[in-house]
């Protein structure tokens, strides 16, 4: 019995010893000795053949409560350029006393003049990194990036959130952006011929808002970020623009969108609409020996405003049916149409030839302008739904 506890003893006070040898965590970093990047800024140099970064540092002081006089700055912009994108990261270090952590950035954008000479060297670079970021958003804007990175924002004061939640909110809201603007999106269609599209953002003013007096005066407008349409990307390389009022049409040909707001005229009114819970089925195939995509729209429409004297009757919803979807289909077609014009693939055409089989297919295969052969035919199937506190309209006598 005291030959086992003895032993019992032993092995415990190895234990203890040995626990007494072991050290902390060697890569244990304060979060204080991090520089925490929210968003990030990209624009090329012609004359100097390099790069220039722009990185929003978070302020903690400047996005907690404020418990003394004046405003502190909630992110602090750090600028950086170099003549190689390897550099970059070091070259940061010559700026500031903390670690980078880019763990927690939001967005990264890019000037419209770098998104026009090609992003592939950027976006290899951040493939490489152990820290990279797939999900953040990527958007252009064609405002001065020195400008548009020393704006402070309201409501949502760091920046980076800021132009996130845009176009978080319009992805559901209105179409104008679409989920699909994260860095991995346009990876994934690099090395294919499926265009992507992403948010353009400029700033309300061409100075922007660098004082944080901006926070001391009522007028948000002033110096805010706003949509401004989406640049068309192809294999990494801008290659024209869409208008806002484009956006929605095409994120809904492409299934990208969750709400759609139209207004249709009806006789002697307007009737705006909400579409919702839609969704979208394409189809290639060949009709008497041409080939014609058809786009199949299912959705649920609620009627948001009613300017008509008619009452809604069967009638006068079917009427408005018919005209919403005749304009869905003409403003499809133009889209279309327009993206022919310009070489734009916009409904992923030439793609849809690559994966089909068979003889049938073989010219269009060989030949890659071919797909602007391809007819579109747009069919729409609408459910009206209506809802508040009455279905007609208010009239005075």
């Amino acid at each position: 019995m005291n030959a086992n506890k003895l032993m019992w003893k032993g092995k415990l006070c190895c234990s203890l010893a040995i626990c007494f040898c072991l050290t902390a965590c060697w890569d244990l970093v304060e979060v204080n000795e991090l520089a925490i990047v929210n968003f990030i800024g990209m624009d090329i140099e012609p004359e100097k053949e390099g790069s220039t970064f722009y990185y929003h540092i978070v302020n903690p002081a400047g996005i907690a409560a404020q418990k003394v006089s004046g405003i502190n700055a909630p992110v602090y912009t750090f600028r950086v350029s170099s003549k190689h994108s390897m550099e970059i990261p070091s070259k940061l270090l010559d700026s500031i006393p903390k670690r980078p952590f880019f763990d927690h950035s939001e967005a990264m954008v890019i000037t419209e003049r770098a998104a026009r000479k090609g992003i592939l060297d950027q976006l290899n670079f951040m493939e490489k990194q152990q820290d990279r970021q797939s999900t953040i958003n990527l958007l252009v804007t064609d405002s001065p990036l020195s400008n548009f990175m020393k704006t402070y924002t309201t409501l949502e004061r760091m920046p980076g959130n800021n132009v996130r939640k845009i176009i978080q909110n319009q992805s559901v809201e209105s179409g104008e952006a679409s989920y699909r603007s994260r860095v991995k999106d346009i990876i994934e269609n690099l090395e294919t011929s499926v265009l992507t599209v992403l948010p353009i953002i400029s700033i309300s003013t061409p100075q922007g808002s660098p004082s944080t007096k901006r926070y001391e005066n009522i007028n948000a407008n002033e110096g805010s970020f706003y949509l401004k349409g989406g640049a068309i990307f192809k294999k990494g390389i801008m290659i024209g623009k869409l208008t806002s009022s484009e956006m929605p049409l095409y994120n809904l040909l492409n299934g990208q969108i969750m709400m759609l707001h139209q207004s249709v005229a009806i006789d002697d009114g307007e009737v705006e609409l909400w579409l919702k819970d839609i969704a979208v089925r394409k189809q290639l195939a060949k009709s008497s020996g041409h080939p014609v995509l058809t786009i199949q729209i299912k959705a649920k429409v609620h009627i948001e405003g009613n300017t008509q004297e008619d009452r809604l009757t069967e009638d006068n919803l079917n009427a408005i049916k018919a005209q919403l979807a005749k304009q869905v289909k003409e403003k499809a077609n133009r889209l279309y149409e327009r993206g022919k014009a310009k070489d734009w693939d916009l409904l992923a055409i030439e793609e849809l030839n690559a994966h089909k089989r068979g003889n049938l297919w073989k010219k269009e295969k060989a030949d890659k302008a071919l797909w602007k052969e391809t007819k579109l035919a747009v069919s729409v199937h609408f459910v009206i739904q209506t809802f508040g506190n009455t279905i007609d309209p208010y009239k005075t006598r």
